[in-house]
């Protein structure tokens, strides 16, 4: 009668257990989306960084199939990373389960990590796994910059790429000019800086530059604020003509001489040349006035044009000129 008695307990236990087991497994693999769609707010609204708390799966973890992407110590490391590629991240997809949690699809600005994250039980904002990030903040330019002219460094230490937005702020958003054969076309340039901010996570300064010539936006966009220097020449240009400044094939920053092209009646900032076969160029007649002027200006300074007439290369320099532009073009020449 014991031994019946004790088997029966036994029975019911283990059938208990097995009932609970079941209910748990069934809840394991009862998730399922309620919603799941992509976020259309402003882009930059969805900047995120990660909190830690959270792992990153490649499916919300409510799944059974639901695997770890990168757990929660990498998520700390790319969330204090003083790289701006490596620890901004953007939120591109929420999601709800029927458990009422809430998931986000997010990526690294580099995109080596990628999925979906925790992200607590309202839309209303980011908790859980990731918080909203700043990766930019604007600073108040002052009036002495605002009113000075700038150009691309010489001798630049740091990179001249111009991007869109600075760099890594924003995701997927790229570079307008690379510092490369492009950017050579605005070597001779001169700037208006319009905004001024910095990276938060690198602490590095920007700005947002605008060619002064408005027929020449190309190369309109944000920049390394170390990549620029101040232009050499602040004065006035007259509306009908172009300053240039002669200076040594082999050191750039000596200006030998500086002469002021002008051609009566022309319109303010027309430009000298044209654009054509990726390439700059002035017309002869441009090009025999100048080269007469320059010879002119270069007499008894050690310096002087090569067969005393301006080279194709010098030429090109000169093409992207535009007439009453408050720059300097700057055009090589020889010790003799």
């Amino acid at each position: 009668m014991n031994l019946k008695k004790t088997l029966l307990i036994s029975a019911a236990t283990l059938g208990l257990f097995a009932a609970a087991q079941a209910n748990i497994n069934a809840q394991a693999a009862s998730a399922k989306w309620q919603f799941n769609r992509t976020l259309t707010t402003a882009a930059n609204t969805r900047n995120v960084t990660f909190t830690g708390s959270n792992a990153l799966y490649n499916l919300p973890d409510g799944f059974k199939s639901a695997k770890v992407v990168a757990g929660r110590a990498t998520l700390k490391k790319l969330a204090s990373s003083k790289v701006s590629s490596v620890g901004n991240v953007r939120a591109y997809k929420v999601a709800k389960l029927n458990n009422g949690k809430v998931y986000y699809k997010v990526v690294t600005f580099n995109g080596k990590y990628r999925g979906w994250i925790y992200g607590g039980q309202s839309t209303s904002k980011f908790a859980g796994g990731i918080k909203s990030y700043n990766t930019f903040t604007s600073e108040k330019l002052t009036q002495s910059m605002a009113n000075s002219y700038y150009e691309l460094a010489q001798d630049p230490k740091v990179s001249q790429t111009i991007w869109t937005n600075p760099k890594d702020t924003q995701y997927q958003v790229g570079s307008r000019v690379m510092n490369s054969a492009p950017l050579n076309v605005y070597h001779d340039s001169m700037f208006k800086i319009t905004a001024i901010g910095k990276r938060t996570r690198e602490g590095d300064t920007w700005v947002k530059i605008q060619n002064f010539n408005s027929n020449s936006t190309g190369a309109n966009g944000w920049i390394l604020f170390d990549a620029l220097e101040l232009a050499k020449d602040q004065s006035p240009v007259q509306e009908d003509a172009i300053r240039i400044a002669l200076v040594d094939s082999n050191n750039p920053s000596s200006v030998i001489k500086t002469i002021d092209y002008t051609v009566p009646g022309v319109a303010k900032y027309q430009l000298l040349g044209s654009y054509t076969n990726s390439n700059w160029n002035i017309s002869d007649a441009d090009a025999q006035a100048i080269s007469k002027e320059i010879n002119t200006a270069l007499a008894g300074t050690g310096y002087s044009l090569t067969n005393s007439t301006l080279s194709a290369g010098q030429r090109s320099f000169l093409g992207p000129a535009a007439f009453g532009l408050q720059r300097v073009v700057k055009v090589p020449v020889s010790k003799n």
